[in-house]
């Protein structure tokens, strides 16, 4: 199953993937290990870091891992479940 778990990548950096499997979805970085500041960053995957976006700071890893979404699935929805448009990507 694709992004079953956090991938450990170095002491304190973990990689999520969620439906594809050769392209991370975050990143995740922990913080001041060991004290009472301890936490994790998490931020979206791009291969430019620059365009990177912060998702959160946690306090467990598995609070990390919980805040990187799957994406809707919205070409693939049968038309009678999508027939008030709440899987359309509009502007509100």
């Amino acid at each position: 199953m694709l992004g079953d778990g956090p991938i450990r990548i170095g002491r304190d950096e973990w990689v999520l993937i969620r439906d594809n499997p050769r392209y991370p979805a975050a990143l995740v970085r922990r913080l001041h290990p060991g004290t009472t500041l301890e936490h994790y960053r998490v931020v979206t995957f791009d291969i430019d870091p620059a365009k990177r976006l912060l998702i959160g700071r946690f306090r467990t890893l598995e609070a990390a891992d919980r805040a990187v979404r799957y994406p809707l699935p919205t070409a693939h929805v049968p038309a009678a479940l999508n027939r008030f448009g709440a899987y359309e990507q509009r502007p509100p």
